[in-house]
């Protein structure tokens, strides 16, 4: 597909702009309002944790922010630091839930939190009550197991 597909085709009195430049930026817009627009995406994305709706009420689309992070690394690093604070909004408002009216949620909250203490337990037995053999085919899972093994080893 041609990766000017999509574009404006360049006027006589407007200076061609290489497409990477403008791609993820509306003809038009200047860098001083992207950089404005990019400002008020990562706040209210820091607000709702929704890339869609956080585009939709800076006037772009999920698509140019998926742009803007894919071509700038500290655009990107801002937005994981703008997801972290979603979600820290979210968990201070459901701890307050969880407190207030909620025991599922809290429920939900400390097994999350605490998963060694309020997890679901789940023991696996073979025939009889046998052990069960385990064949490890990749180094990674070797790994995994192992550290697993080490943490329920050391409660």
């Amino acid at each position: 597909m041609d990766s000017n597909a999509g574009m404006a085709l360049e006027t006589a009195a407007e200076p061609a702009e290489p497409a990477k430049a403008r791609l993820g930026r509306p003809k038009g817009s200047t860098a001083k309002a992207q950089a404005g627009k990019r400002a008020a995406f990562l706040a209210v994305f820091a607000e709702s944790g929704v890339i869609a709706v956080a585009a939709r009420q800076c006037g772009v689309t999920a698509q140019t922010v998926g742009y803007w992070r894919n071509t700038d690394r500290a655009f990107a690093l801002a937005m994981l630091a703008a997801y972290d604070a979603s979600t820290d909004r979210l968990e201070h408002a459901a701890y307050g839930r969880a407190l207030e009216k909620s025991d599922p949620l809290a429920m939900f909250m400390l097994k999350g939190r605490r998963r060694t203490v309020y997890g679901d337990k789940q023991e696996l037995t073979g025939r009889n009550g046998q052990a069960i053999e385990i064949i490890v085919k990749r180094a990674a899972d070797q790994e995994q197991l192992t550290a697993l093994a080490e943490t329920d080893d050391s409660e």
